[in-house]
């Protein structure tokens, strides 16, 4: 008689299909620590972390939106950080023998980045300025700076400068500017650049001066004792103006006028107290936080006579866009 013929189940320990080894990861992208294992029956992986060194007390990682176990045993990173950095215990067991496991070491590696990517700065006219851009990241690092788009060349800037250097946490650039001028008004960039990435910050720089002349100065409404002034605002020197100021002489040197004020949002200013019959000559200034500018060019005038009547009373003579009038 035959006996009885059972299947016996043969269990196989695990084995690595591909055995976890140290891996290096540029945060804020995806990353990956492989490890799979296959045996009878299939083993189960499970991922621990320390990050201390050398490593010790290993926590079990619990899948989530930041760090999740594929299917295959593989860990994954959605966005990994530099906080990610340790050692990590990948563990593959199936009940048969002892199951396998390694430590590799995770190195999260940094490209150049800038805390705030915009930043606004004054000088005044003849003064040194320094800008200074300062990046997080992974040493070494490289700066370099553009004006306007284009590269800064230090050897045909003769006013300017570069100095660069390491910081606990990345490094930092300033660019020196001796005595600003007018032109040195641009957008700057700075660049950060190492193994990993670069990054770039903008400054706008403005500099500021005493404001330009007034131009395009005319006269109106012309009459016998007042005439109307009238200007165009000119360049402000990158600070408000303050005020006007308008001063006025009599042809010959005869007598001066003035100074007359008004506001730096005006800019018109009617003139009385003038001698019928007289010719004038004004000009006008004015002035921001840092000084006064130069005078624009001046506008002459002669003011209109006045003329009696028999009864002995007076009359005026004014003029408005061309046509003369005449009041009592």
């Amino acid at each position: 008689m035959h006996q009885p013929f059972y299947a016996m189940a043969i269990g196989v320990p695990p084995r690595w299909i591909i055995e976890p080894s140290d891996t290096s990861a540029v945060a804020g992208r995806p990353a990956k620590i492989d490890c799979q294992a296959d045996g009878v029956p299939l083993p189960h992986v499970r991922w621990k972390v320390s990050s201390g060194e050398p490593p010790e007390k290993f926590k079990t990682i619990v899948s989530s939106s930041h760090v999740h176990i594929l299917v295959n045993g593989s860990l994954n990173f959605q966005s990994i950080e530099t906080s990610d950095s340790g050692f990590y215990l990948c563990e593959a067991n199936n009940g048969v023998g002892t199951g396998l496991s390694t430590v590799v070491r995770l190195s999260v590696h940094s490209a150049p980045q800038f805390h705030s990517k915009y930043t606004m700065m004054t000088a005044r006219k003849g003064e040194r300025a320094t800008m200074e851009c300062r990046a997080l990241g992974d040493k070494p690092m490289s700066f370099s700076w553009k004006k306007n788009g284009v590269i800064l060349d230090p050897v045909t800037e003769l006013r300017y400068s570069q100095l660069s250097e390491d910081t606990p946490l990345g490094g930092q650039s300033s660019l020196i500017i001796e005595k600003v001028e007018k032109k040195d008004s641009a957008l700057f960039t700075c660049s950060a650049v190492n193994d990993y990435g670069e990054d770039s910050k903008n400054l706008q720089l403005t500099i500021q001066d005493i404001p330009d002349a007034p131009q395009s100065t005319e006269v109106h409404d012309v009459s016998s004792r007042s005439v109307r002034l009238s200007w165009s605002k000119p360049f402000d020197g990158n600070s408000p103006i303050t005020q006007y100021t308008v001063m006025w002489r009599q042809v010959g040197g005869q007598g001066t006028g003035g100074p007359l004020t008004v506001s730096g949002t005006e800019t018109t200013l009617v003139i009385r107290g003038l001698k019928p019959k007289t010719r004038y000559f004004f000009r006008v200034k004015c002035e921001n936080s840092l000084g006064e500018s130069q005078f624009g060019a001046e506008v002459a005038v002669t003011t209109l006579e006045e003329r009696r009547r028999d009864n002995g009373s007076e009359y005026h003579q004014y003029r408005i866009n061309d046509v003369m009038y005449s009041i009592k």
